[in-house]
């Protein structure tokens, strides 16, 4: 699956390209918003992996952007943040968010979310 990777951390950034690919994804990567929108619209991911703290264009409104464009509004999005309050929670999925998974994200939790909204993004596209 091709993944784009967003996180303003070069650090985790490169931790999560590393093991997605680990897992056999192609994976691109953006530190910001807007540049992950710009590399979104020019070739469309088949998921985005997100942190919601990012500048510029935060993970809310990067994933809100995708979901009004016709090309991006049914790619599985999944939030890597360290919020983790309830509300949180609630505002990363009316936002557009598929899921959310709270920082640290070990290997394989992250491997069976992939799996778990892939799967959920075919029985979708089959009704």
């Amino acid at each position: 699956m091709r993944i784009l990777v967003v996180d303003d951390s070069p650090d985790n950034l490169l931790l999560m390209q590393i093991e997605l690919e680990h897992l056999g994804h192609t994976v691109v990567t953006a530190e910001d918003g807007a540049s992950a929108l710009d590399i979104a619209l020019a070739n469309p991911p088949e998921m985005l992996i997100s942190d919601i703290r990012l500048s510029g264009i935060d993970g809310y409104e990067l994933v809100r952007s995708m979901r009004r464009n016709p090309n991006l509004q049914f790619i599985p999005a999944i939030a890597v943040t360290g919020l983790s309050s309830p509300e949180e929670q609630l505002r990363m999925r009316q936002a557009g968010f598929t899921s959310c998974l709270v920082k640290p994200v070990e290997l394989e939790t992250l491997a069976a979310e992939i799996e778990l909204v892939s799967r959920k993004r075919a029985s979708q596209q089959d009704i």
